[in-house]
């Protein structure tokens, strides 16, 4: 009798110790389902590094690969091939022609808008001029050297920027050149305003180089500035995937909207290598808890880009935004909450 008690004594023990090995093998990665993402470390990035710290990519089998691309449009094309599941853009020419030909890709979420909550981005303008009076409204910069993203991206918010002083792009002389750049070539007077993101808008400010004259946010109010887009990977060959995906990645935009709380900052700090008080002192950019995608602009981009020359057809709304799976992240998160 006491031969058959430790038996199954030990029978129940070999069990246990096997789950555990088996739990700790999944926390481990090895039976993770590798998602490719394009990523840059920038702040607006956040929620997707919070997700990954925090182990909500780890919970749902998620292990990510993130990838930069440098080049702006360059990610559409690989997620329509299928070499990324998860692309972040702005909404720009390149999704709008890819979705008219037919492939397959659509925005699943919010990753940043532009809110009144603080200045995030903005025109900035040498402090020299601003201060001998010379630029101190948008309309002074008619003929100015202005650095500016690539238009076919954001040449719609400069417009309207613009035209709070009643002047369009070709009232400028726009000079191109790497974001990183503009803070050295405004100290050397080599542009003369320049746009800018924080933490860029700080940092020009507190050196003392540039001046703020235009919020963003005071000409297209609410504006969509980058999103979540999934490819056929995950519209397609994996919806399930798609779904888990978007219930971690909500996660982390829930812990980010908690604010620059020390876990917050810390993982961000690591992620994008800014320090800790500048982390403390710019402006994070606006998410929506349930990744709500604001569209109120998005036909005039459209037409815009159309008009300009960038795309040649149009697409419907439905073509090119799919809530589903942000829908679905929301219904799990809400019941996890109850």
């Amino acid at each position: 009798m006491k031969e058959k008690q430790i038996t199954k004594v030990l029978l129940t023990t070999s069990i246990m110790i096997f789950i555990v090995f088996l739990s700790v093998g999944q926390m481990s990665g090895e039976d993770l389902s590798t998602l490719k993402i394009s990523l840059l470390p920038y702040i607006s990035s956040a929620p997707f590094f919070i997700a990954l710290e925090e182990g909500y990519f780890a919970e749902q089998g998620i292990k990510l690969e993130f990838m930069e691309f440098k080049q702006p449009g360059l990610t559409t094309p690989a997620l329509a091939r299928g070499d990324l599941d998860v692309s972040t853009d702005s909404i720009g020419s390149s999704l709008f022609s890819a979705i008219a030909r037919g492939l397959e890709i659509k925005i699943v979420a919010d990753k940043g808008h532009f809110s009144d909550r603080c200045m995030s981005s903005a025109i900035m303008v040498r402090k020299a001029l601003y201060d001998s009076g010379e630029i101190t409204k948008i309309e002074h910069l008619q003929g100015r050297k202005v650095s500016l993203s690539l238009i076919p991206v954001w040449g719609y918010v400069y417009e309207q920027i613009l035209s709070k002083g009643n002047l369009t792009l070709d009232d400028i002389e726009i000079v191109k050149m790497p974001t990183a750049a503009r803070i050295t070539a405004l100290e050397t007077g080599s542009i003369d305003a320049a746009g800018a993101t924080d933490p860029d808008v700080k940092k020009m400010e507190s050196l003392g180089i540039a001046v703020a004259i235009a919020n963003y946010q005071d000409s297209v109010p609410n504006y969509q500035s980058s999103t979540v887009i999934y490819g056929p990977n995950l519209l397609e060959k994996n919806p399930e995937l798609g779904k888990k995906f978007m219930i971690a990645y909500l996660k982390g935009v829930r812990q980010y909207n908690k604010g620059k709380t020390q876990r917050n900052l810390e993982i961000i700090h690591k992620h994008t290598g800014l320090d800790l008080d500048i982390l403390k002192e710019i402006c994070f950019i606006s998410f929506h808890p349930d990744g709500h995608v604001n569209t109120q602009y998005i036909p005039a981009v459209q037409d815009w880009a159309y008009e300009k020359g960038y795309i040649d057809s149009k697409i419907t709304l439905e073509e090119l935004i799919d809530m589903s799976f942000a829908e679905y992240a929301n219904e799990v998160l809400e019941r996890k909450d109850m």
